[in-house]
């Protein structure tokens, strides 16, 4: 049953038990038939969609799509129905035989063997590529000058992308220059614009043509383009997420929170699970005074990824200007704790949302006290002070006192500071305490500051610095500890990495610690003695917190002193073991020293000198790593095997 304004239609559809799927498609043209884009549900169209063969085209299109998990069942229950049709024979002959990889089935229906590749798991470009060669369509030229620009062979590329005329294919090969230029650090903006311009202006709306477009205008930073195509978008593909998205990116760079509203109102219902939208809806939302929305946007945020901060700080802000300090509060620190583990910074924004609330709300004066805490944790202790005290002043309720102990105390002469005797300095992020150090050790130090006074001040600076023999500064570094502390907190404990340059010589080293806080220090030596030896590969393995596990799961070696001839015979039976395992649906590498080897050939081949050249990427790249070495050595591979 479906009514508009003075109209009513009803309807009834009829599917085959073996195809309900059909139903659908028969409501869908329905309903677009009454609203005047289709002609009337009785009038014969050409392919009859709820056949078996409107089955084969949804598992076509599920396919080509990238869902091979819907295609599956689809194309399987239309080429059982379809042996019964001699007309259609053929084709679930072909699909048939495309299921099972035969390779003259590939070669008969070309562009059908790559739209299933495709969507293989693992990927196998020189197979797709293999199979696009067999078809002298526009739609193979496309395909084999992307899959060559992936692949890296920019010659090829660039000639394929040449040659294509259709007006998909030419915004593929705006894109292509775009990167190449962007790569090549010239781009040259004016031409391109032109170019899309020129194009999209020509050409009427396909999805191709105008995503590709999207994507080259927001590269382009054409912000009123890039509106305009998402704009025509959303007419076209009113079911795809992604172009309410980027208007409403456009619509908050306008200060225009009701049309940020709208598009990203859209874009949540179309993908519920992607919690940007939520976040960015909940900041609308508080943009536009509808504090309850707003909450109940970030919320859902939170419950779809808890570490977003973002939602949690839009949350926070929306809490404490509706009177709601404590749970605020709570909220804030939540926040920082995900800010601050993710680059130790609080996000300027926080605290600027907060100085705008305060003339946005001027009868919320738990404003104040929120400001003063992001304030003083940011190391702003005059500004913190100010704010702690406009609370005590508007404020009510048990937060006024502690407001003024708490200006008091910033205003006040900072505490000394101390290190406690005793720091210990180890190996690697456990810091193991081993017989002796190397050069390329990475040293941990975990101390504890304290003060004599009401409390702890922060934010604590804590700076290491390596002093050699003859008392020139080897190597030092810095890190700050932002808290949040729990109140009247009076001392704790804290650590931070510290590398030995590789050719540090032998001899008595100190190791300084300090720690800084309101312009107070405390300082402790720690005495080193290096060794001459340089550190195993194991070592140099633990120390930067690296663990590489074999097929079951288990670690590959015990501890840092395994020697590097034992530990690369090591690795290379695990990759020997991993290529017995069967990995042969891997793609070919198409660049680096493994170009065209793939699987268990690639894993097989491979020598102690690649393992070792592994080892040292990794060592570079990726610190703080537990995953399978087959694993993680076949995507190193993949990535042209890079050194650091």
């Amino acid at each position: 049953f479906v009514a508009r304004a003075g109209d009513a239609r009803s309807f009834v559809f009829f599917a085959p038990e073996a195809f309900p799927e059909r139903l659908v498609s028969q409501a869908r043209g329905a309903l677009r038939a009454y609203a005047g884009l289709t002609p009337l549900p009785d009038a014969r169209l050409g392919i009859d969609l709820s056949s078996p063969y409107g089955t084969f085209v949804d598992g076509l299109l599920a396919l080509g799509g990238g869902f091979p998990e819907e295609a599956a069942p689809l194309l399987s229950r239309a080429g059982a129905a379809l042996r019964a049709e001699p007309r259609w024979a053929a084709r679930a002959a072909a699909l048939e035989a495309l299921q099972a990889g035969r390779a003259e089935a590939r070669a008969r229906f070309p562009l059908l063997a790559a739209a299933t590749l495709l969507n293989t798991e693992p990927f196998d470009a020189a197979a797709v590529t293999r199979a696009f060669a067999g078809s002298d369509t526009e739609l193979a030229a496309l395909w084999s000058a992307i899959l060559a620009a992936q692949g890296g062979d920019g010659a090829a590329a660039r000639q394929g992308f040449r040659a294509l005329t259709t007006p998909v294919g030419r915004v593929q090969g705006l894109l292509y220059r775009f990167r190449t230029e962007a790569d090549a650090a010239g781009i040259d903006a004016a031409a391109l614009e032109r170019d899309l311009q020129e194009l999209v202006a020509g050409e009427p709306d396909t999805l191709g043509v105008l995503l590709g477009g999207l994507f080259l205008a927001q590269g382009l930073e054409d912000a009123d383009l890039e509106a305009d195509l998402a704009t025509r978008l959303t007419t076209l593909a009113p079911t795809f997420a992604y172009p309410f998205e980027r208007l409403s990116q456009r619509a908050f760079d306008q200060d225009d929170p009701a049309a940020a509203a709208a598009a990203l109102r859209t874009a949540s219902r179309l993908e519920p699970q992607v919690d940007l939208y939520w976040t960015n809806l909940g900041w609308a939302y508080y943009l536009l005074g509808v504090l309850g929305e707003s909450e109940t946007a970030s919320v859902r945020a939170l419950e779809l990824n808890p570490d977003e901060f973002i939602a949690r700080y839009n949350l926070g802000l929306v809490q404490v200007v509706t009177g709601r300090l404590e749970p605020a509060l709570a909220t804030y620190a939540a926040a920082l704790e995900s800010d601050l583990r993710e680059d130790n910074e609080i996000d300027p924004a926080a605290i600027l949302d907060l100085q705008d609330a305060l003339a946005l709300y001027p009868d919320a004066p738990d404003v104040h006290y929120a400001l003063g805490t992001l304030l003083e944790l940011r190391g702003d202790l005059r500004p913190a002070a100010l704010q702690f005290e406009r609370f005590a002043r508007r404020g009510r309720g048990p937060r006024v006192q502690e407001a003024w102990a708490q200006a008091e105390l910033l205003r006040a002469p900072p505490p000394p500071l101390a290190i406690t005797p005793g720091a210990a300095v180890g190996v690697g992020p456990d810091a193991l305490t081993l017989p002796d150090y190397l050069p390329g050790d990475q040293l941990t130090a975990r101390f504890e500051v304290s003060t004599p006074g009401d409390a702890l001040p922060t934010p604590i600076e804590v700076r290491l610095t390596l002093t050699g023999p003859d008392g020139g500064v080897v190597a030092e570094t810095s890190r700050t500890e932002r808290g949040p502390l729990p109140a009247n907190t009076v001392a704790v404990e804290l650590a931070a990495a510290l590398a030995v340059p590789d050719d540090a010589a032998a001899g008595r080293y100190r190791l300084g610690i300090d720690a800084r806080a309101r312009g107070r220090a405390g300082r402790a030596q720690v005495p080193l003695t290096l060794a001459a030896r340089p550190p195993t590969l194991a070592r140099r393995l633990v120390g930067r917190g690296v663990t590489l596990r074999d097929l079951g799961g288990g670690p590959l070696y015990a501890g840092p002193d395994v020697p590097d001839d034992t530990l690369l015979r090591t690795l290379l039976g695990e990759l020997e073991r991993a290529a017995e395992a069967g990995v042969e649906g891997l793609p070919e590498v198409t660049s680096g020293r493994f170009a065209g080897r793939g699987g268990a050939t690639l894993l097989s081949s491979s020598r102690a000198r690649d393992v070792r050249d592994f080892l040292r990427f990794l060592l570079a790249a990726a610190p703080n790593t537990d995953g399978g070495f087959a694993d993680l050595y076949l995507r190193w591979a993949q990535q042209g095997a890079p050194l650091p």
